[in-house]
């Protein structure tokens, strides 16, 4: 089942399986159904409330092992807070590089909160853009 919404920040689409929210994608206009409990809770922290979203369930279908320690870990970083991709990789005895890349796999950005990893030297990147990672961030707090 597919849910389109507006936010201040865009368009979101999200799709849930029986099994829970399998991808969240912005900027993909379009009609949808009426919000499920967990879409909702996606569409209130786009607006700016500081919802937990770590128990909404997921559908990970088809990711690896490393990518589901590296998104783990994501999961653990607190609102309005940031890490670097070399702490992350400290933790999982990884590389900064490997890190970035599971990241860029995360098909629920927000819900697995990659959006709060940092390059030691910036931002670093963002699968749907480096303009909305500082939005998002810059929505919690954690651009000072």
């Amino acid at each position: 089942m597919n849910y389109c919404f507006r936010t201040r920040l865009g368009w979101v689409q999200v799709s849930e399986s029986a099994r829970g929210v399998s991808a969240v994608k912005f900027n993909k206009a379009g009609g949808g159904n009426k919000l499920s409990k967990n879409t909702a809770k996606i569409k209130d922290f786009l607006a700016g409330r500081k919802i937990d979203l770590s128990k909404i369930p997921l559908d990970l279908a088809g990711a690896s092992s490393f990518q589901r320690r590296v998104w783990r870990l994501a999961g653990k970083i607190p609102y309005g807070e940031v890490r670097t991709y070399g702490w992350m990789a400290e933790r999982l005895e990884s590389s900064p590089r490997a890190v970035g890349q599971a990241l860029k796999k995360n098909p629920v950005p927000i819900i697995i909160p990659c959006h709060r990893v940092v390059s030691s030297s910036g931002i670093g990147g963002y699968s749907c853009g480096v303009r909305f990672k500082k939005k998002l961030l810059d929505m919690e707090g954690a651009l000072k």
